[in-house]
């Protein structure tokens, strides 16, 4: 009895044709046999005719044999293949959760709730008695910890704006945490009490499909930021300025209000855009994707958080000490934008209208280099997520 299919209806059975190769259809009375009809069932989803441009062109019933064989081959390889994939994830939670406790145990150490001693061991490997003169200090935990680990990140450091130092020095933990089918991840920063704003905890999550393991690039699917809650005056994401403009024809001088981005790393928990960060400019009368120059393009955001989920999480003493692979020299950097700076701000002279004097009200100022989002559309106000 023939085999249905999976929409309960039986596949039309393959039958010879004068030329010795199987077309579908019905077969005519007697010439249907059992292993006709198990070959039509597994086919009923082949295509048989090869893309050739010939309507009688069709696969020979051997090649056609040997299809079927290479599904069945297919059909293994992807049981398998699902296998190791629930076998690996299973190893995936069985390390994250003997990791966690290390991890918990830098963070304490690093805001100071427990301390840690490193034994010292002499020439036989015995260990020394600690000495007593060893000096002591009021000091708790390792003081800008992660705000030092990022800065030494070449890529992390571009996110950073001058004004960002004290809100970061308050970091004091960033953990990592994965969905159930590891189909996505979330970051959350952790910050003390400060004078920025209210957030104890600012988040970040992705999700992607089929899921982090899998072998090709996966989707990213969606992604999703804290609001960050400012306190008055205090916006690290950008700088209102007052600018007095005098009437050209002598008439009453006014002022006005205008918001200006800054370079912050704190633009990475607002919605990145659509674009391409390396595309070219727009062409004149087309709409730009960003909503200011420092807004953060789909893939950079991506990137940003894959790096604190590989590098910066897993090994973060080492991008603090400068041990890590990737790490920078402050000075020679800080050198390199000062005069980056210089060259701007020379240039922004040449372009000052006389007419107009700029008198900054905002307690933030920021870099007015090249921001990590690339070129885009300053001025307008930016998306960093406010309340």
């Amino acid at each position: 009895m023939a085999e249905k299919g999976k929409d309960g209806t039986t596949p039309a059975p393959f039958t010879f044709n004068s030329t010795g190769t199987f077309s579908v259809g019905a077969a005519p009375a007697g010439q249907g046999d059992l292993a006709t009809e198990a070959l039509s069932n597994k086919t009923a989803n082949l295509s048989l005719a090869p893309k050739s441009g010939e309507e009688d062109d069709e696969f020979p019933a051997e090649i056609i044999n040997r299809l079927v064989g290479l599904k069945q081959l297919q059909e293994e390889y992807d049981t398998l293949e699902e296998q190791y994939k629930a076998e690996r994830i299973a190893l995936e939670k069985k390390y994250f959760d003997l990791r966690s406790p290390l991890l918990n145990k830098r963070a304490e150490v690093v805001v100071g709730k427990i301390d840690v001693t490193v034994e010292k061991l002499d020439a036989e490997g015995q260990a020394e008695a600690p000495s007593s003169s060893s000096s002591s200090s009021d000091v708790k935990g390792v003081p800008g910890f992660w705000l030092q680990a990022i800065a030494n990140h070449p890529t992390l450091s571009n996110l950073l704006g001058e004004q960002d130092g004290p809100a970061l020095e308050a970091l004091t933990d960033i953990k990592l945490e994965y969905t159930e089918d590891y189909s996505g991840f979330k970051l959350s920063f952790h910050f003390a009490p400060n004078d920025y704003f209210t957030n104890e905890i600012l988040t970040k999550s992705y999700t992607v499909s089929p899921d982090l393991l899998d072998d090709t690039a996966p989707a990213l699917t969606s992604v999703d930021g804290t609001e960050i809650v400012w306190k008055d005056k205090k916006n690290l994401c950008q700088t209102e300025t007052k600018k007095k403009q005098k009437s050209k024809k002598g008439g009453q001088t006014r002022y006005v209000t205008q918001v200006v981005p800054n370079r912050s790393f704190f633009h990475y928990f607002a919605d990145p855009h659509m674009g391409d960060d390396d595309e070219e400019e727009e062409e004149e009368g087309q709409e730009s994707l960003k909503t200011h120059e420092f807004q953060l393009s789909v893939d950079a955001d991506y990137e940003i958080g894959h790096t604190f989920r590989s590098e910066i999480i897993p090994a973060a003493v080492l991008w603090f000490t400068g041990e890590a692979d990737g790490g920078i020299d402050l000075e020679d950097d800080e050198d390199g934008e000062d005069d980056e700076d210089g060259e701007e701000d020379d240039e922004d002279g040449e372009d000052e209208d006389p007419a107009e004097e700029s008198e900054e009200v905002g307690e933030h100022s920021g870099k007015p280099n090249k921001g990590a989002g690339g070129a885009g559309a300053a001025g307008e106000q930016p998306e960093c997520k406010q309340s």
